[in-house]
């Protein structure tokens, strides 16, 4: 069996320099997928995260 990568992309709010007054950076998306480390194609997507509240 071919070896499986688990791959995380997180993406976060973010500004050039200093947030705004008030404002804070947070996680607004990730997202997990296996690869196959022979061939760099997902393998597999494991179900959806529930959306954000």
């Amino acid at each position: 069996m071919d070896a499986l990568l688990n791959v995380v992309d997180v993406e976060a709010t973010c500004w050039e320099r200093q947030p705004p007054a008030g404002e804070v950076s947070e996680i607004g998306l990730t997202v997990e997928v296996a690869v196959s480390a022979s061939t760099a194609k997902r393998a597999f997507r494991p179900c959806p995260p529930p959306p954000m509240l």
